[in-house]
């Protein structure tokens, strides 16, 4: 090896060296970067109880419209003394995978519609209308949820009950046409989706 090849080794082994001890004249940098992810279980909607109105006796000599509203606490009413409602009950909703529980967030219940119109279908041992029916209207659509702390506007906020997952009971208003006749006695039909957002996704550390 010459005496020139030397030189240079001897020179690179000074420029490694310069770099490690920090210099002013480096042209690299480097800094650790944080790499961080994060499981939950999927929020999940499952509706298996329908909302019921029941069987509504109609006096239909008298009657001249009017409505059953079936509250999402089991109560039940009409406004018309032509209206007789048996058997009534509100629907039931189960959430689970929720962090509602978590420092008292709170979930969100929405409806993809205002209102729904029900079908003329045989249900709970009732026919189907002849012609179809009449024009029913489900509309005013509300929840409450079995916690130790309920129903603030449409926002269900909860604390633990000892499990993830709570009910969350659906009430409504039925409107019933003042033009219905015999034809439209019988079962009627529909549905209507049901939407929840919970909104507390992860524990944020910096809130």
């Amino acid at each position: 090896m010459t005496s020139k090849t030397q030189r240079l080794l001897l020179g690179c082994c000074l420029s490694v060296a310069g770099g490690v001890s920090g210099s002013a004249n480096a042209g690299t940098a480097s800094s650790d970067l944080a790499v961080v992810a994060g499981l939950k279980q999927a929020l999940t909607l499952t509706c298996d109880t329908a909302l019921f109105f029941g069987v509504v006796a109609v006096d239909v000599q008298s009657f001249d419209g009017g409505s059953v509203v079936v509250g999402p606490d089991g109560s039940v009413a009409t406004d018309s003394g032509a209206l007789v409602a048996n058997g009534s009950a509100p629907g039931q909703c189960t959430v689970s995978g929720t962090h509602v529980f978590d420092g008292n967030r709170s979930v969100i219940l929405d409806f993809a519609a205002d209102s729904v119109t029900l079908e003329g279908a045989a249900v709970d041992g009732l026919s189907t209308p002849l012609y179809g029916g009449a024009a029913l209207t489900v509309n005013d659509l509300e929840g409450e949820a079995e916690l130790t702390e309920t129903v603030v506007e449409t926002t269900i906020v909860g604390t633990d009950d000892g499990g993830k997952k709570f009910t969350i009971q659906i009430g409504g208003r039925l409107g019933i046409p003042g033009d219905i006749n015999a034809k439209s006695m019988g079962g009627y039909s529909g549905t209507i989706e049901v939407q929840v957002m919970d909104t507390a996704n992860y524990n944020d550390p910096d809130t």
